[in-house]
């Protein structure tokens, strides 16, 4: 008798907006993030060292997203690719996710909330590389919009209740697959199925490492007069997510730290080694299928 062929699922966003509606579209995760800005929520997330003020207030956090809509119009207008060849020498990272956000942006930007988060990332990066100065900032900044967008999409606490909304059939249907991968952040996979659950980019029930124990990120979230802090409310953020512009950027930080859980027992495992040693049958749900090409690809490269 022939073995059974081993049948995975890979789970993206697109399951949760199906399941639970439009608050987990990009558009309303940003409004929610600016909203709650307004309301000077994330003040807390940017203090000065020395006089525990916040160096950027919410009202602050708005203004500079709105101004930031003008810079990703310079993108989009290659008036930011002398910039980047100066400083993107040997690399051609930035250059490809430019390429990418000048394919995906293909009309004038007008508001907010139509940037993706991510690509939000790297709009950051780049005004900040051609302001050079302030570029020892980075670290920091990424970490606070992390927090902030985390904040927005975690929708005080309803994400992590989603299964709920799934009907026993769907339930089943899960439960047929011998292993879950998720690239969402929310544990409702855990919910139907407690065994065989594989978050490739991180969830909200691991607790976040220790800065210190990182070697991708770590020197750069040490900028002077700069406290990153988890107050109590925000202690949902301190979790093992990851957000960044490109999949590379996020696979090599998935495989340090997964490299360092293995080395240590300190760490977070991001199981991408199970995911690129699968055999048998793989179900792509949620997933645009030009972002299913470049996983392929980038995988294949791997």
């Amino acid at each position: 008798m022939q073995d059974e062929i081993e049948k995975a699922i890979l789970i993206a966003n697109g399951f949760d907006i199906q399941v639970a509606g439009d608050d987990y579209l990009n558009k309303w995760i940003i409004v929610r993030m600016l909203a709650k800005a307004k309301m000077n929520k994330y003040d807390c997330l940017f203090l000065n060292t020395e006089t525990q003020e916040p160096i950027i207030t919410g009202d602050e956090i708005i203004e500079m997203f709105n101004n930031m809509i003008d810079v990703a119009n310079e993108i989009r207008a290659d008036q930011y690719d002398e910039i980047i060849e100066r400083y993107n020498s040997g690399s051609d990272e930035i250059k490809e996710a430019v390429k990418d956000f000048k394919k995906n942006y293909d009309y004038e930007l007008k508001s907010v909330e139509q940037i993706g988060m991510e690509d939000w990332i790297l709009i950051f990066l780049l005004y900040l590389i051609k302001e050079k100065d302030i570029l020892n900032q980075y670290g920091a900044i990424k970490k606070g919009f992390v927090c902030m967008i985390l904040d927005a999409i975690y929708c005080e606490g309803t994400i992590q209740n989603i299964y709920q909304k799934l009907g026993m059939k769907l339930k089943k249907y899960f439960r047929r697959f011998d292993k879950i991968f998720t690239l969402n952040y929310d544990n409702s996979m855990e919910k139907i199925n407690m065994e065989s659950v594989f978050h490739l980019h991180g969830e909200y029930e691991s607790e976040g490492q220790d800065e210190e124990s990182y070697c991708l990120l770590s020197a750069t979230m040490k900028d002077e007069n700069i406290l990153y802090q988890y107050p109590e409310e925000m202690q949902h953020c301190n979790c093992s997510a990851i957000l960044d512009f490109c999949g590379n950027r996020k696979y090599q930080y998935a495989s340090e730290v997964t490299v360092i859980k293995e080395k240590t027992g300190k760490g977070y495992d991001y199981h991408f080694k199970e995911f690129e040693n699968l055999a048998g049958q793989l179900t792509i749900v949620g997933l645009a299928t030009k972002v299913i090409l470049r996983t392929i690809t980038a995988l294949k490269q791997k």
